[in-house]
């Protein structure tokens, strides 16, 4: 069980280390205009970012069934998966009212953070599942 898990966080921070250069361009083409490759690249960073949503649930599911007791209470991420959540409705909301400099803001002062603060707790649970 600590093996896949260990595993799932090295996926899950990888995808981080993806998805965060992805959605500064995408918040960079929102900006400058292009709106068709920034609507192309924000999908699919979603795609991306409904992985990291999945994995967040598992590491919860694992941690509430006790399967082993050294479970590292960072991985769970208490209060971000909410957050991002939170944060995705409004970015729908902005996109659907094509307000892309408003979801520009949302991505690179709101969402990239949020990211960034997951993948900075990823190194201290890898060493704790070592």
């Amino acid at each position: 069980m600590k093996d896949l898990v260990r595993e799932d966080v090295q996926n899950l921070a990888t995808s981080l280390g993806k998805v965060v250069p992805d959605l500064l361009k995408v918040s960079r083409d929102y900006r400058q205009g292009r709106d068709q490759a920034a609507n192309s690249g924000f999908g699919q960073c979603l795609e991306a970012l409904r992985s990291v949503i999945e994995r967040v649930a598992r590491f919860r599911e694992v941690s509430a069934s006790g399967a082993f007791r050294d479970f590292p209470a960072s991985l769970t991420f208490s209060g971000h998966d909410k957050r991002l959540l939170d944060l995705l409705g409004e970015m729908s909301s902005a996109q659907q009212g094509q307000d892309w400099i408003f979801l520009a803001d949302l991505i690179e002062y709101e969402l990239v953070p949020i990211l960034k603060e997951m993948a900075a707790g990823l190194p201290e649970a890898l060493h704790a599942l070592a």
